[in-house]
C-alpha cells in the first residue's frame, strides 16, 4: 500500500513539472542564422556570373499549441557580378535597406507533423517580402518516418507537390539523426509555373521526352536533435537547388544554370515574443503564387515618383523626332513607357494623354502603338470608349485591335471587353474591317482557353447566335466567317457548331461552307485528337462525299497525327478507294511524313512506313500533277534539336490542272514545341469554268483581240452562286488572321482597268497623295514578341527566362512627283503607259529593333539576369529619281554619289552578367559573360585536368580581383574588339563606292565547340557604303533599263570573228574557245537567229545533236530522209572533225568516251571511236588484273519507257550478270536521252494524219488549231536548210534586237564613259529554253563577258567567258540525263580553258581537302591522268535502291558504290495529250491558256481508241458494226437529260462510219460518202455551197473542207468534233470534267477507271467494254438492205 502511495505521488509530482515545461515552451522563441544565395551563369569557369546573397536573423516562436510566428531582422544583403568562381560578393547597402524595410512583418503558420499549412500574414505585406518569408518556410516542410530509413512520396513545397524521396541515417552523435530529402522538380502536381506569350506554340511531348530543355531538382539536408517528451529541434538546414535551361541538346549544346542554396543553423533560443498583429489576413498554402498577370519586363527598374510626369517625358522623347531619326535607345524607351502604363494601376492615363495629343499626329500614333503593346484591361476599355464615340477611323481600330488581340494577355477582363467590341462589330454590313476583327476575337478566345478543358460558352455566345441567324437567312459569308472564327479557338467547345455544317452527301449550299467546315478541325486536332480522328474517318469512308472534302478530311486526319492501327485502317480503306485524287493525296501525304526526320514525327514516320506497304500493293508512285499531292520539305539538326520545314498541299478537282486548293505553309520545332510561323492558302471553284465560258464563245478568232469577252462572265452576277470565284487567307503560328473572297467584281474592276475603260482608283489614289503631300512622315511601334517563363526557387525568387522585341519602324522626308502629258481627268491604264512619270524621292527608311533574353531573378524591386541583348539598326537613304516610260520601255534610275560614309546595316550582340535594384536606380552593374582575360584560362580548362591542385593554381591569377570595375571597362572590351575585327571591303571603282562588311567576335564556341557559345559572347557586324575615290568626278550614278526596240539601241554588238593563227597565243585560245564552245548544243531552228549570234561559230557536232533530238518528233518518212542526209553529212565531215579533236582526245585518255561530246557525234564515227577505245581498254586488262572483258553491246542503249513494276525488276533481273563494280562503270560511254524517244514512233502516223485531215478547218477549229500551228511551224522551221539561214544571219547579225539592255554608269563632270552595258536575249519554246547575256564595259570596247545558258527536257548546258571578245577565259558546264551501260545516270561536266589566278588559288585550296573528304564518305581514290581542265561526275542508279558514283578531278578518280541512296532522274512526261504552251506574257493568251488546259481530247479510229484521260484501247472496229456510243453528257442524277449525245453507226461494212450527234434541239449527221461529204442538219443538208453554217438560235457551228468536218458546239460543253472518215477527234470543254460517259470514259483524270461500263463496273476485256456501249438493236448486219441516208440525201 505504501508503494502504490508513493507511486500517485511521483506521479502527480511528474505531470506537475511537465505542465509547467510545457508553458514554458510555448513562450520559447528559437533563434537561427539563415543565409541564401543564387547564381545564374554558364556552366563551367571563366564566365561571368550575376547573383546576390542574403544573410539575416530568423525567429520562430509558438504562439498556440498547433500554430507559431515567424520573424526576420538583421539583414545584410550582396550581390555578386563578376567572373564565376573567383569573383567575391560585394556589400550592397541600398539592398540592405530595401530588405530591412520591406522583409519586416509577423506572419503566423500552421505546424503539424512538419508540414506548413494555413499562412497567415498582414493584408499590406508586398508580394516579395511573403515570397521570401515563405523560402524560409519551405525548410520547414519535412514528412518524417522514423521506423522506415528509406521511403518516396509526393510532398507538397513552394514548388508544388513534387516528387519527394527521403533518407534517414544516424548522426555520430546519439541524440541526433540526419535526414536527407531530394525532389525531381520536374516531376509535381499543380507544378508552380506561369507562360505567357506563348499560347501558339504546341508542346512536343517525344521532343522533350528526347531532349530535357529545362532540368530542375532539389536537395535538403536535415539535422534533427531528439529533445525531452519526444520532441525534436531542427539544429540545421541546407538546400541546393539547381534549374538548368538548355536551349539546343543537353548533350552537346551548353547550359545556363540557375543554383539557389539556403543554410540555417540554430543559435540558441529566448522567451521574447514579438507583438502580433492584429490584421492578419489569411494567404493559403506554401505554394507559390504569381500576384500579376504579367511578369516585369527584364528592363532597366525606373523608381518612379510623379508617373505622370515621367510618361509625359518619355512620350515627349518618343514623338519628338517627327523630321528626323528615331533615337537609337527608342525601342528600349517604348519599353518603359510600357512598363510605367501596365504599373498604373487601374488608372487610365490613355484617356489623359490622348485628350492632351489626339491632334498631333506623332504623339496620336505612339499612343495607339501603345495600347497592344500595354494589352491590359485598361487599355482596351480605352481602346473601347474611344469606338464609341468615334474618335477613332476604322484603320485604326482594325490595326491596333488585330495587333492587341494576338499579343494581349487573355485575362477574362480583356475577354469581356473584347466581347462587347465584336457583338457589335457583327451587327455591321460584310467587310474586311469585320473580318480581322472577328478573327483576332477567336485567337484571343484560343489562349484564353488554352489552358483549360471547359472554354465558357458566353464567350462563344455572340458567334453562335451570328452563325444561326446567317444559317437561317442563307448568309454565306457569314456562316464562313462563323467557322473561321471556330477554327481559331481550336476548343472541343467549338465543335459542336462546326458539325452542322460538316458534309455528308454531295449537296451543299456553298463550297465554302464544308471547305471551311473541314479546315476548322485542323487546330482542334491538336487539343483533342481522337474526335477529330473519328469525325475525319468517317468523311473519308463516305463516298457520297465529294473528293476534294475526302482529301480535305484525309490532311486533317494525318495532320493528327493518327497511332499505327489508325493509319492501317486508312491504308486498307485506300485499296477500295474510288477516287484517285483521295488516294493519291493519302500516298504522298504518308510517303512525305515516313521521310520527315524531326524527333515529333519518329511515331507518325515508323506507322506510315508500315502503312505505306499496305498502300504499296496498290500504288507505287505519285500520279501527276493533276491529281492531289502533298509536298513536304524538311530539315532536323541534332546538335540544336531544331528542325524546320514546309509543306506544300495541292488539291484537285475531276482532275483539273488548277488546283482546288493550295496551301502552302511552314513549321518550326524548337524548345520542345512545334511553332507554324506562316501559312498561305488559296481556294480556286468556279475560275476554271469562267475562263471556259470566254474560252468557248462563238467567234471565228480563237484568242479575242480584246478584253470585251473575257469581261462579260465576270459581269455576270448569276455565276456560280453568285459572283465568288474563290478565297485566299493567310495564318500566323496557327491562327488565321486575314481572309477574303476573290469576287467577279473584282476581276471585272481588275480587267476594265486593264482595258482603260475604268481608272485604277488605288493607283489614283497614290498619285494624289504624292501630289498633295509631298512630306511623309510615317512611323510604327511595335513589341512583336513578349515571352516569360516564371518558376519559383527555395529562396522564394521566382527563376525567370524572358524574351522581347520591340522595333521601331520610320520612313520620313520629302517626294515630288510629275507626270508628262498630265491626265485630264481619273488615272487610267492608258495613261499610265502614254505617260512619263518622274519621282523624285529624298527619303529615310530607318528600322531599329532590341530584342533582349535574360534568364535569372527578377522582380519589381531587383534583377540579377544573365542578358543576351541584340541591337539591330538599318538606315537606308532613298535619295532615288526615278524616270518611268512604259511606252518605249525605259526605266531610268539616278542616285547620288558615295560621298559621305553610310552605315547601312549594323548589329551588336552582347551577353551580359547584370546586377540592378530600384533602390539604385538608374545604375546597374554589367559584366560581359565572356571576358578577354579568360579567354587563355578557358583554353586551359579545356586541355588541363581537373585536379583540386591545378584549380588552386588557376584561382590564384584572380585572388586579387575583388570587383567588377577591377576587372572590366567598356574600353577594354572595345580594344579586344578592334584586336579582332575583321574588314572586308569590295570597291566599285567605276562607281566610286566601297561597300565594307566589319565583323567582330568575341565567343568560345571555337573553343568548347558547344552550340550555346557561339551564341554567348560578344558579335558585330556592320555593313557600310563609303567612297571610294575622292578624286573622281562622279556627280551621280545612272541606271537604265531598256527594252524592246529602245533595247537595240544600247545594246552590245555580236561581232563574228573567225579565228585567227598569226600567233600561237591567239590559236591556243581560239581552238579552246572552239573545244568548249562544242560543248554547247544549239536548240530548235526556230530559235537559229540567237544561236548564230555566237561570238565562236559551232559547227560539226553540236548540229548531230540537235538534229537527232528533232528527229525523234518527226514521221518515220521524213526521219528517214534525214536520218540518211545526216548519215551523208557526218561522213564527209568526219575526218575534219578528228583531225580537231586529236590533241584533246589524246590529253584526256580515256574522257573521250565518258564525256558529254559522244552524244553529240554521228552514229557511225561514234562507234568506230568507241570500239578502238574498248580495244585498248582489253589489252590492257588481259596484261594486268585478270579483270573479264566486258561487252558494251549486252548493254545497248533503249529508249525510256513508262514504269512498270514487272518490267523495271525484269531489267534489273536481266543485268545481274556480270557484274559492274567500282571503277568499272567509267569504261562505259555515257549516252544521252530524248524525249518522247518511245511515243514518237508509235503516235506520229496518227497525229500526222489527223493533223493534216484537220489542217484547212485548223483555223476555226479550238484544239486542232493550235496543234496545226504549232506542227506547221516547227515543219517550216526545220525544213529551211543550213546554209541559207546562215548566210541570211551574216547580213542581220547587227539587226538582232536585244530582250532588255542594262546600262549602268557613272556621270562624270569630264563627260568620259564610266560603266558597265549588260544585253539578255532570250528565246523559249516548249522543252526548250536559251538565254545569253553579254556584257562590256563602256570605257573598253574590246573586254566582253558571255554567259550562254539552255534548257532542255534532258540537259542543262551553260557556259560563261570574259576577256578580249570573251576568249580570254571561258567555263563551261554541262548535265544531262542519258544511260550507262542500260542503267539510268546523270552526268554533269565542267571544262575551263584558262583562269584568273584568284580562281585558281580557291580551287587548289578546295582541292586539297577533298581527299579527306572523299576518304571520310567512304569513297575510294586512284591516281589517274585525267583530263588537266576537266571535272566529271557520273551518277549511276545501279538497281532500284542503290546508286554508284564516280567523280574525276585532273590527276585523281574519286568512286564508291552501292550508295543507299538512291537519286531520282528529272523525268519530263511525254502525255499524249499536250496543253498548248504560252508564246507570250499577254493576259489574254494567258487566260487562253488556262481555258485549254483542262480540255480533253478523245479520239475514236478504226484501230485504237484514245480516251479523254489518255488510256488507249489497241483494237479493230471493223467487226463492230453496231451502233456505239462515243461520249454524253452524264450527270450522277437520274431525271438528268444529256445536253448532247455522239455514236458511230456503220451503214455498211464497206463505207466510213457515219457520226450523229444530239444537242437536245438539234440533231446533226455527217454521212461520208466515198467522195465526199453529206451533212444533215434536223434533217436538211447543209454545207452544200458554202464551206460554214452558223446557227446562232441553236449556237452551232459546221466547217467543211475536202478530206474533214468540224463541228464547234461551245455552249453545250462541245468545243471541237472533228472527222475525217477514219479518225473522229472529240474536244469537251473543261466544265465537262468528271461529267462524261461513254467510249471515250469520264474525263476525271484517272486511267484506272477507264473501261467503265454502263452499269459502274468495270469491263475484263476491251471486247466487253465495247459491247456495253454499243446498241444490239441497231446492227449494220441486222438491217434491212435499203438504200443509205447518204443516198436518200443525194437523191433529194
Amino acid at each position: 500500500m505504501k508503494v502504490l502511495i508513493l507511486a500517485v505521488v511521483l506521479t502527480l509530482v511528474g505531470c506537475q513539472q511537465q505542465n509547467q515545461q510545457t508553458q514554458s515552451n510555448r513562450h520559447e522563441v528559437i533563434s537561427y542564422d539563415y543565409e541564401f544565395e543564387i547564381q545564374n551563369r554558364i556552366s563551367g569557369k571563366g564566365f561571368a556570373s550575376a547573383g546576390m546573397k542574403v544573410k539575416c536573423k530568423v525567429d520562430i516562436g509558438q504562439i498556440d499549441p498547433d500554430r507559431k510566428f515567424m520573424q526576420t531582422r538583421s539583414f545584410e544583403v550582396f550581390d555578386y557580378n563578376g567572373v564565376y568562381p573567383w569573383q567575391t560578393f560585394i556589400r550592397s547597402p541600398k539592398l540592405t535597406e530595401l530588405f530591412e524595410r520591406e522583409v519586416k512583418d509577423v506572419i503566423t503558420f500552421q505546424h503539424r507533423n512538419g508540414h506548413v499549412e494555413d499562412i497567415m500574414a498582414p493584408a499590406q505585406i508586398s508580394e516579395f517580402a511573403f515570397n521570401i518569408l515563405k523560402g524560409i518556410l519551405n525548410l520547414h516542410e519535412y514528412t518524417l518516418k522514423i521506423d522506415q530509413k528509406n521511403y518516396n512520396l509526393r510532398e507538397n513545397g513552394i514548388e508544388g507537390k513534387c516528387n519527394t524521396t527521403y533518407f534517414l541515417r544516424n548522426s555520430e552523435k546519439n541524440d541526433e539523426f540526419l535526414v536527407t530529402k531530394s525532389k525531381d522538380l520536374t516531376d509535381c502536381d499543380d507544378m508552380v509555373l506561369k507562360v505567357v506569350g506563348a499560347a501558339y506554340a504546341i508542346p512536343c511531348k517525344s521532343c522533350q521526352q528526347r531532349n530535357k530543355n529545362f532540368q530542375a531538382a532539389s536537395t535538403y539536408n536535415y539535422t534533427f536533435k531528439d529533445i525531452q517528451n519526444g520532441q525534436r529541434l531542427l539544429l540545421e538546414a541546407n538546400s541546393l537547388e539547381i534549374r538548368q535551361f538548355s536551349p539546343f541538346n543537353e548533350l552537346n549544346g551548353g547550359i545556363a544554370l540557375m543554383e539557389a542554396s539556403q543554410k540555417m543553423v540554430f543559435t540558441g533560443s529566448q522567451e521574447r515574443l514579438p507583438v502580433m498583429p492584429s490584421d492578419l489576413k489569411k494567404f493559403g498554402s506554401l505554394a507559390y503564387n504569381f500576384k500579376g498577370e504579367l511578369p516585369a519586363l527584364p528592363i532597366q527598374l525606373p523608381k518612379i515618383k510623379n508617373r505622370e510626369k515621367e510618361i509625359e517625358d518619355v512620350l515627349q522623347y518618343l514623338a519628338g523626332h517627327s523630321n528626323e531619326k528615331f533615337p537609337i535607345d527608342g525601342p528600349i524607351k517604348f519599353l518603359e513607357l510600357v512598363q510605367l502604363f501596365r504599373t498604373a494601376d487601374d488608372i487610365d492615363y490613355f484617356d489623359t494623354f490622348f485628350k492632351r495629343y489626339s491632334s498631333q499626329a506623332a504623339y496620336r500614333r505612339v499612343i495607339l502603338d501603345l495600347i497592344p503593346a500595354v494589352g491590359n484591361p485598361v487599355a482596351i476599355r480605352f481602346l473601347r470608349n474611344k469606338m464609341e464615340h468615334g474618335e477613332l477611323t476604322n484603320f485604326e481600330i482594325s490595326h491596333t485591335l488585330l495587333v492587341f488581340f494576338h499579343f494581349c494577355n487573355a485575362s477574362q477582363e480583356v475577354l469581356d471587353e473584347a466581347m462587347i467590341i465584336v457583338t457589335d462589330v457583327l451587327k455591321g454590313p460584310e467587310s474586311a474591317y469585320r473580318r480581322v476583327i472577328t478573327l483576332g476575337y477567336g485567337s484571343l478566345l484560343n489562349r484564353y482557353c488554352s489552358t483549360s478543358d471547359v472554354c465558357p460558352d458566353k464567350y462563344l455566345k455572340p458567334l453562335t447566335d451570328f452563325a444561326t441567324k446567317a444559317a437561317e437567312s442563307s448568309d454565306i459569308e457569314g456562316i464562313v466567317l462563323a467557322l473561321k472564327f471556330y477554327g481559331n479557338v481550336g476548343h472541343p467547345a467549338a465543335l459542336k457548331p462546326i458539325m452542322k455544317f460538316i458534309p455528308n452527301s454531295a449537296s451543299f449550299i456553298d463550297v465554302r461552307i464544308p471547305t471551311n467546315a473541314i479546315m476548322a478541325l485542323r487546330n482542334i486536332g491538336s487539343r483533342d485528337p481522337v474526335r477529330i480522328q473519328g469525325i475525319a474517318l468517317q468523311i473519308i469512308l463516305n463516298y457520297k462525299v465529294n473528293a476534294e472534302f475526302r482529301v480535305l478530311a484525309s490532311m486533317v486526319l494525318i495532320e493528327s497525327k493518327p497511332t499505327l492501327p489508325l493509319l492501317m485502317t486508312l491504308a486498307n480503306s485506300m485499296l477500295n478507294e474510288p477516287s484517285m485524287q483521295v488516294e493519291n493525296f493519302v500516298y504522298t501525304h504518308l510517303s512525305a511524313m515516313a521521310k520527315f526526320k524531326s524527333p515529333n514525327f519518329h511515331e507518325m514516320a515508323s506507322a506510315s512506313r508500315v502503312a505505306l506497304k499496305v498502300l504499296g500493293r496498290k500504288i507505287q508512285q505519285s500520279a501527276g500533277y493533276r491529281f492531289s499531292r502533298v509536298f513536304i520539305l524538311g530539315t532536323f539538326r541534332e546538335s540544336l534539336m531544331a528542325a524546320m520545314g514546309a509543306k506544300f498541299v495541292f488539291i484537285h478537282k475531276d482532275g483539273s490542272m488548277l488546283p482546288f486548293i493550295a496551301i502552302v505553309g511552314s513549321r518550326i520545332d524548337f524548345l520542345g514545341h512545334i511553332l507554324f510561323p506562316l501559312e498561305v492558302g488559296i481556294t480556286n471553284t468556279k475560275l476554271s469554268d469562267i475562263l471556259d465560258r470566254v474560252y468557248g464563245k462563238d467567234k471565228d478568232a480563237k484568242v479575242p483581240s480584246d478584253l470585251s469577252d473575257l469581261l462579260k462572265p465576270f459581269s455576270d452576277q448569276q455565276t456560280a452562286h453568285g459572283s465568288f470565284i474563290g478565297e485566299g487567307y493567310i495564318k500566323m503560328f496557327g491562327q488565321e488572321i486575314m481572309s477574303g473572297p476573290f469576287k467577279t467584281g473584282m476581276i471585272r474592276e481588275i480587267l476594265q482597268g486593264y482595258q482603260g475603260r475604268t481608272p485604277f482608283p488605288l493607283a489614283q489614289e497614290f498619285v494624289d497623295t504624292l501630289k498633295n503631300h509631298n512630306t511623309l512622315e510615317w512611323d510604327k511601334n511595335l513589341m512583336s514578341a513578349e515571352i516569360h517563363r516564371a518558376v519559383p526557387t527555395c529562396t522564394g525568387l521566382p527563376w525567370q527566362i524572358s524574351l522581347v522585341h520591340v522595333c521601331n519602324t520610320k520612313l520620313v522626308g520629302n517626294v515630288q512627283l510629275s507626270i508628262t502629258p498630265e491626265p485630264t481627268s481619273q488615272l487610267t491604264l492608258p495613261d499610265m503607259i502614254n505617260s512619263n512619270f518622274k519621282l523624285k524621292t529624298k527619303l529615310n527608311l530607318s528600322i531599329l529593333k532590341d530584342m533582349i533574353l535574360t534568364m535569372g531573378i527578377i522582380t519589381p524591386e531587383m534583377q540579377a539576369v544573365l542578358e543576351e541583348s541584340d541591337k539591330l539598326a538599318v538606315n537606308v537613304p532613298l535619295n532615288v529619281d526615278f524616270t518611268m516610260n512604259i511606252k518605249d520601255k525605259i526605266f531610268k534610275v539616278e542616285l547620288p554619289p558615295c560621298s559621305q560614309e553610310t552605315d547601312i546595316f549594323s548589329q551588336r550582340l552582347k551577353t551580359s552578367a547584370v546586377t540592378r535594384n530600384i533602390e539604385e536606380a538608374p545604375a546597374s552593374k554589367s559584366t560581359p559573360v565572356l571576358l578577354p582575360e579568360t579567354m587563355s584560362n578557358i583554353i586551359k580548362q579545356s586541355f588541363d585536368s581537373s585536379s583540386v591542385e591545378q584549380d588552386r593554381r588557376k584561382e590564384e591569377p584572380f585572388s586579387e580581383i575583388r570587383s567588377t570595375e577591377q576587372i572590366y571597362s567598356q574600353k577594354q572590351s572595345e580594344r579586344h574588339l578592334d584586336s579582332i575585327r575583321q574588314t572586308v571591303c569590295f570597291e566599285t571603282c567605276t562607281f566610286g563606292c566601297k561597300v565594307c562588311f566589319e565583323s567582330a567576335n568575341a565567343y568560345a564556341g571555337c573553343i568548347l565547340g558547344d552550340s550555346l557559345y557561339n551564341i554567348i559572347g560578344e558579335h558585330v557586324l556592320k555593313l557600310t557604303l563609303k567612297q571610294d575615290d575622292t578624286r573622281a568626278p562622279i556627280e551621280k550614278l545612272q541606271f537604265t533599263l531598256q527594252g524592246g526596240v529602245q533595247a537595240a539601241e544600247a545594246k552590245v554588238r555580236l561581232q563574228m570573228r573567225k579565228e585567227r593563227s598569226s600567233s600561237s597565243e591567239d590559236s591556243e585560245s581560239s581552238s579552246d574557245s572552239s573545244s568548249s564552245t562544242a560543248f554547247l548544243a544549239r536548240g530548235s531552228d526556230k530559235n537559229m537567229n540567237l544561236k548564230q549570234a555566237r561570238i565562236v561559230n559551232e559547227e560539226g557536232q553540236q548540229e548531230h545533236d540537235q538534229e537527232r533530238y528533232r528527229d525523234q518528233k518527226q514521221p518515220p518518212e521524213k526521219r528517214k530522209k534525214t536520218l540518211s542526209s545526216q548519215l551523208r553529212r557526218s561522213s564527209s565531215s568526219s575526218s575534219s572533225s578528228r583531225s580537231s579533236s586529236s590533241s584533246s582526245s589524246s590529253s584526256s585518255r580515256d574522257s573521250s568516251s565518258s564525256d558529254s561530246s559522244s552524244d553529240t557525234r554521228s552514229k557511225q564515227h561514234g562507234k568506230g571511236k568507241h570500239q578502238k577505245y574498248q580495244n585498248k581498254k582489253h589489252n590492257k586488262n588481259q596484261s594486268g588484273n585478270k579483270r573479264g572483258r566486258f561487252d558494251e553491246s549486252k548493254y545497248s542503249e533503249r529508249p525510256p519507257t513508262k514504269y512498270n513494276e514487272e518490267r523495271e525488276r525484269q531489267r534489273w533481273t536481266d543485268l545481274s550478270p556480270p557484274r559492274i563494280r567500282g571503277l568499272q562503270w567509267s569504261m562505259f560511254s555515257f549516252k544521252e536521252s530524248y524525249p518522247n524517244q518511245e511515243e514518237s514512233s508509235s503516235s506520229s502516223s496518227s497525229s500526222e494524219s489527223s493533223s493534216s485531215s484537220s489542217s484547212s478547218s485548223s483555223r476555226r477549229s479550238s484544239s486542232s488549231s493550235s496543234s496545226s500551228r504549232r506542227s506547221s511551224s516547227s515543219r517550216s522551221s526545220s525544213s529551211s536548210s543550213s546554209d541559207s539561214s546562215q548566210s541570211q544571219s551574216e547580213n542581220r547579225r547587227d539587226d538582232l534586237i536585244p530582250y532588255f539592255t542594262v546600262v549602268a554608269r557613272a556621270l562624270r563632270s569630264d563627260n568620259k564613259d564610266q560603266g558597265y552595258n549588260l544585253s539578255m536575249y532570250m528565246d523559249h519554246e516548249s522543252y526548250n529554253f536559251h538565254i545569253k547575256m553579254i556584257a562590256k564595259e563602256l570605257a573598253k570596247t574590246k573586254w566582253r563577258a558571255c554567259f550562254d545558258s539552255q534548257v532542255l527536257p534532258y540537259k542543262f548546258q551553260s557556259s560563261i567567258k570574259w576577256g578580249k571578245e570573251c576568249r580570254d577565259y571561258s567555263i563551261e558546264m554541262k548535265a544531262s540525263k542519258g544511260q550507262v551501260a542500260r542503267h539510268d545516270a546523270l552526268q554533269m561536266n565542267m571544262k575551263w580553258t584558262k583562269l584568273p589566278a584568284f580562281i585558281r588559288e580557291q580551287v587548289a585550296w578546295a582541292v586539297e581537302y577533298l581527299p579527306g573528304i572523299a576518304y571520310l564518305s567512304g569513297f575510294t581514290a586512284v591516281y589517274e591522268k585525267n583530263p588537266s581542265r576537266e571535272l566529271m561526275l557520273r551518277m549511276i542508279a545501279t538497281t532500284p535502291y542503290t546508286t554508284a558514283m564516280i567523280f574525276k578531278i585532273p590527276g585523281e578518280t574519286f568512286y564508291r558504290d552501292s550508295l543507299c541512296t538512291p537519286f531520282i532522274l528529272p523525268v519530263i512526261p511525254g502525255a499524249y495529250y499536250q496543253p498548248p504552251q504560252i508564246t507570250s506574257f499577254n493576259i489574254i493568251d494567258f487566260a487562253s491558256w488556262l481555258a485549254q488546259g483542262d480540255q480533253a481530247v478523245c479520239e475514236v479510229g478504226e484501230n485504237r481508241i484514245v480516251t479523254f484521260d489518255g488510256k488507249i484501247f489497241n483494237t479493230t472496229l471493223k467487226s463492230q458494226d453496231c451502233d456505239l456510243l462515243v461520249v454524253q453528257d452524264c450527270n450522277k442524277s437520274v431525271s438528268y437529260h444529256p445536253k448532247f449525245r455522239i455514236w458511230t453507226r456503220k451503214p455498211d461494212l464497206e463505207l466510213p462510219r457515219e457520226i450523229h450527234l444530239d444537242l437536245n434541239t438539234v440533231y446533226i449527221k455527217v454521212l461520208p460518202s466515198l467522195d465526199a461529204y453529206i451533212v444533215l442538219l434536223n434533217g436538211k443538208q447543209v454545207l452544200v455551197d458554202k464551206l460554214m453554217h452558223e446557227d446562232s438560235a441553236a449556237k452551232i457551228k459546221i466547217y467543211r473542207d475536202n478530206t474533214t468536218i468540224a463541228i464547234e458546239a461551245p455552249e453545250h460543253g462541245l468545243m471541237n468534233v472533228t472527222y475525217d472518215r477514219t479518225l473522229l477527234k472529240v474536244t469537251v470543254a473543261s466544265r465537262m470534267k468528271g461529267h462524261t460517259c461513254g467510249l471515250c470514259g469520264d474525263n476525271n483524270g484517272e486511267q484506272r477507271n477507264e473501261g467503265l461500263m454502263p452499269n459502274k463496273e468495270l469491263a475484263l476485256n476491251s471486247i466487253d467494254y465495247f459491247r456495253s456501249w454499243s446498241s444490239p438493236d441497231n446492227c449494220a448486219s441486222e438491217r434491212e438492205p435499203t438504200s443509205s441516208e447518204s443516198e436518200k440525201a443525194e437523191t433529194a
